[in-house]
């Protein structure tokens, strides 16, 4: 459940930075909660509920790499200063 929050919470931080003028600052505490929800999700110790890190991983910076480049956008269509 909490793993769900933390996913959760990083997409509020992700759509919160496109509005706000933290220049980022949001979005890196995005992609460390989606990162750390993630790993929360999965029960690592059981082989049936186990996803590899070589998913987890490729979704965290696919996600950081998409939310860094509309954040871009919107700096440089509304100026952010």
């Amino acid at each position: 459940m909490t793993g769900l929050v933390l996913i959760a919470l990083a997409l509020m931080l992700f759509i919160f930075d496109v509005y706000a003028t933290t220049h980022g600052v949001l979005t890196i505490g995005g992609v460390i909660a989606f990162l750390i929800g993630s790993l929360m999700l999965f029960n690592r110790g059981d082989p049936l509920f186990r996803l590899s890190l070589n998913y987890i991983i490729p979704a965290t910076l696919v996600t950081a790499a998409f939310f860094i480049f509309v954040i871009g956008k919107a700096c440089a269509r509304n100026g952010c200063q």
